[in-house]
């Protein structure tokens, strides 16, 4: 088992002996191997209760087996390991909403398990900026839509009647992600993303600067940082202007990533470097920025740990998760300072805030300092 240092305990599930001495041996940590899937659920049941961080490798794609491992919610990951040209058909959260939804009485449910592989086969991967002619009076074209890595935004014509599709979308680069970009259209329907179509904010480097002069004074008094966020995007945002800041004023406070998704996310924007800004791209082999010199990863030990830090913490509207354990662990303390979400905090956490702490160490934060500039 993963010692107490590393934070993390990898357990190995394989009913038929398909790995390789080879695969063994790039396993750099200690490691539990079970045949038994009674045996694995019971030893990972066990590590969660002694709030070990699992990660969970298996060779096995039977539906009921990846089912009854992701119903372990506080597992960190499931790696799926193919050792042959195996498909996975269907996606086990999909099938578990499937399931949940379907009437015990009449079997009746939104879709079926066949309707779910169908899917799956239709599923075509576009290219940015790529036209698609599904026939010749229907096509589709994606954009860079500049809000996370992936985004897009998508113009469809129907014959004569255009379209334009969005979910969140950027108008101007961040600090890591160029703008949204589209053609000059004028479509007959928009269908966007619209949480923050009537906000007036400051500017980002307003924002980002009053961010900065309370983690500071945070931080030189002691305290620690809660800064709850999702794994992707936001995170990154943070994670390249405390870096940076934090280095160029000489400060040395550990910070951590309690998410182990966050480390996996940073790996894909390194792998997709061409969908970062301009800057990213032209230095990229002079300097990845993605690879964060002074955050590290979190081991759940330092919960107690005297001293000042900085902890990003998932999920980002600290409504459950490792975010709201520590929102709760820390908050009382008013030397440490917690982002509060402003509205989308559930009226539990704001019923603590109230109870529990006082009104200097929990600060509001226009839904985060550094985030993009969101429609």
């Amino acid at each position: 088992m993963a010692s107490r240092s590393s934070g993390i305990c990898i357990v190995i599930f394989e009913e038929e002996e398909k790995l390789t001495i080879s695969m063994f041996n790039t396993i750099i940590e200690p490691f539990e191997l079970f045949r038994d899937l009674a045996s694995c659920i019971s030893f990972v049941k066990q590590q969660i209760k002694e709030d070990k961080v699992v990660v969970l490798i298996t060779t096995s794609i039977l539906e009921n087996i990846l089912q009854s491992f992701e119903l372990l919610t506080s597992i960190e990951a499931i790696l799926i390991l193919l050792t042959d040209n195996q498909n996975i058909n269907v996606l086990p959260s999909k099938e578990d909403f499937r399931k949940v939804t379907t009437d015990k009485t009449t079997q009746q449910g939104p879709y079926t398990t066949e309707d779910i592989k169908s899917c799956m086969k239709k599923v075509i991967p576009v290219s940015l900026g790529q036209t698609v002619k599904v026939d010749t009076d229907f096509e589709i074209k994606a954009y860079y839509a500049g809000h996370v890595l992936g985004a897009a935004m998508f113009h469809i014509r129907v014959g004569q009647q255009t379209l334009v599709y969005t979910g969140d979308f950027n108008t101007t680069a961040d600090r890591h992600l160029g703008s949204a970009h589209i053609d000059r259209c004028r479509p007959d329907v928009l269908i966007t993303e619209s949480t923050y179509g009537s906000t007036v904010r400051d500017s980002r480097r307003a924002r980002e600067r009053d961010f900065m002069a309370k983690v500071v004074d945070c931080v030189r008094h002691g305290g620690k940082v809660l800064v709850p966020v999702f794994a992707v995007g936001r995170a990154q945002e943070l994670c390249i202007l405390l870096e940076t800041y934090l280095e160029r004023m000489n400060i040395n406070v550990p910070i951590y990533f309690a998410s182990g998704l966050s480390e996996k996310v940073n790996t894909y924007y390194s792998l997709f470097v061409s969908w970062t800004n301009e800057k990213i791209q032209s230095t990229f082999h002079q300097k990845n920025v993605f690879e964060f010199k002074h955050i590290k990863p979190w081991d759940r030990s330092y919960v107690e740990q005297p001293g000042a830090m900085i902890v990003f913490a998932s999920p980002g509207m600290l409504h459950a998760g490792y975010s709201l354990h520590l929102f709760k662990k820390w908050a009382p303390d008013e030397k440490n300072m917690n982002e509060q979400l402003g509205q989308r905090v559930s009226s539990y956490i704001k019923s603590f805030i109230d109870q529990h702490t006082s009104t200097s160490n929990v600060i509001t934060i226009s839904d985060s300092a550094a985030s993009p500039d969101p429609m």
